[in-house]
């Protein structure tokens, strides 16, 4: 079994336990998903910019510019969503 049929059946098992409130699911999955982000994001924009990997195909400047302003951007983004969940609690 390959692992993305392994998280589809993951996912289609935790949706089907009853009474869980899948709304919250959701905002958790997608509030994990954001703190990685940037990870993710830095080391896509490291491996695309190594000439030495892509060779003529690596990032040129003004695209490495706009993929590392991207990844500043997110990253605020994240720190910012962490900051509002640890001090602004709505309930």
């Amino acid at each position: 079994m390959g692992i993305f049929t392994f998280l589809i059946a993951v996912g289609a098992l935790v949706a089907i336990v009853p009474g869980l409130p899948l709304w919250r699911v959701l905002v958790i999955t997608q509030f994990i998903n954001g703190l990685l982000l940037p990870f993710i994001l830095v080391a896509v924009t490291r491996l695309a910019s190594n000439r030495a990997l892509m060779g003529v195909r690596a990032n040129g400047r003004v695209y490495n510019l706009v993929a590392w302003l991207t990844v500043l951007v997110v990253s605020a983004l994240s720190l910012f969503l962490v900051g509002k969940m640890i001090f602004l609690r709505d309930s």
